[in-house]
């Protein structure tokens, strides 16, 4: 049997702060790190599993060593059943979750830094402002996912399939996303600087305002994509799909390698950047 959310959700408890809690005398704590004790009264409270250790007049059983011992931090759980599930702000820094199900799942400013995500399917989820730095999405399933701010600098989303996904400010700094599907993503003012989108379908995608300095873009589609007002400076367009592309107000400089298929109406609504000397 798969893992599910109610297997894993004593271990997303937010810690019990005592500060207003002066009695727990003969009360039963599971799971939990506990803060700002000091002046809290422990006799006879069974702690089962909770951190930190040593607290006084309290019944401990099996404590936990850490307070990593009461995330996610590093779990396993692959092919997990975690559709739906609640796990915002969560830290799951380095989990596997090779092939899990995450469809719809809430995961808004979680900690997935490092995260193996591989073949995961993440439809729909909310992943506003989550952490996905150096993490492996590799084949995931996005589509429509929520991932307006999300950090994924250095991620993996090779093949990755992004349909309308909404990226609105995301930073995508280096990531991979060579080959990945990215029809009609809303990816306003997202950061791409020196991403690889190499053979990527941006086709109908929405790159307004986005940071693309230094970018891939070789043999990418981007046929009815809206870039106007992006940063292609540096960027290689080489072999690329502009196509009905809407490039107003796209800057541009000498480094920048576009395509021979490149109308000129298109260059012409193009803003060049000269040198600064």
């Amino acid at each position: 049997m798969p893992i599910t959310y109610d297997d894993i959700k004593h271990r997303l408890q937010p810690p019990l702060d005592c500060s207003e809690l002066k009695d727990l005398r003969g009360e039963y704590v599971h799971n939990r790190l506990i803060i700002n004790y000091e002046n809290t009264d422990f006799t006879g409270c069974v702690l089962f599993h909770c951190f930190p250790g040593g607290i006084e007049n309290a019944l401990e059983i099996n404590p936990a060593q850490s307070k990593d011992d009461l995330t996610l931090k590093g779990a396993n759980l692959q092919d997990a059943n975690l559709a739906n599930a609640n796990l915002q702000g969560a830290n799951l820094k380095g989990a596997y979750l090779i092939g899990t199900n995450l469809i719809g799942a809430d995961l808004e400013g979680a900690d997935l830094i490092g995260a193996d995500l591989e073949d995961a399917d993440l439809t729909e989820a909310d992943l506003t402002g989550a952490n996905l730095e150096d993490a492996d999405l590799t084949e995931a399933d996005l589509t429509e996912a929520y991932l307006r701010r999300a950090y994924l600098k250095g991620a993996n989303l090779r093949r990755a399939f992004l349909y309308k996904a909404d990226l609105e400010g995301a930073n995508l700094k280096g990531a991979n996303l060579e080959k990945a599907n990215l029809f009609e993503a809303n990816l306003q003012d997202a950061n791409l600087a020196n991403a690889n989108l190499q053979n990527a379908n941006l086709q109908e995608a929405d790159l307004q305002g986005a940071n693309l300095k230094g970018a891939a873009l070789t043999e990418a589609n981007l046929a009815n994509a809206n870039l106007a007002n992006a940063n292609l400076q540096e960027a290689d367009l080489e072999g690329a799909n502009l196509e009905e592309a809407y490039l107003a107000c796209a800057e541009y400089d000498k480094d920048t390698r576009l395509p021979d298929t490149i109308t000129k109406e298109q260059l012409d609504s193009m803003f060049f950047v000269e040198d600064e000397d």
